[in-house]
């Protein structure tokens, strides 16, 4: 892929975000993770929620990139495990979900979600999303602002 997505680097240095990426469909992984090494974040990649928290323990990310669904537990049950751990008040959870009602929103932001983008998604809605993130310090009100 020869995108050019480093416009949403500009004015923000994003060398020093690490990113914890949560995703079993190993294709969607690569290119995700290809795609944020490629605009300057550190990647790890677990592709369960066991693996995640295992990850989270070693490498105390800053953003953690979570799916609605995984093999072993749903997005929602790591959620609340991560958000249970040292460290859990200066981590960003970024979630992704093909949901967009009301309900289901509200019940992402109660359990510890900063924010969310919806499926489907393409490279630059998650760049600019994740530096939105970064950028507000955690406090937005959901990927739709």
């Amino acid at each position: 892929m020869d995108d050019d997505f480093s416009f949403c680097k500009v004015k923000y240095n994003l060398d020093f975000y690490k990113i914890l990426l949560v995703e079993n469909v190993f294709c969607i992984a690569k290119n995700m993770v290809k795609v944020l090494k490629d605009n300057g974040y550190f990647v790890v990649h677990g592709s369960d929620g066991k693996g995640a928290l295992n990850l989270y323990t070693n490498y105390l990310p800053d953003i953690v990139i979570i799916p609605d669904r995984l093999p072993d537990m749903t997005g929602l049950d790591l959620v609340g495990r991560l958000r249970t751990l040292s460290g859990m008040d200066r981590m960003f959870i970024l979630y992704i979900t093909p949901q967009n009602d009301y309900g289901h929103l509200k019940e992402l932001k109660t359990i510890g979600v900063n924010s969310y983008i919806l499926k489907p998604f393409e490279a630059p809605d998650l760049l600019l999303t994740l530096r939105e993130l970064v950028v507000s310090g955690g406090n937005l009100s959901g990927g739709e602002s």
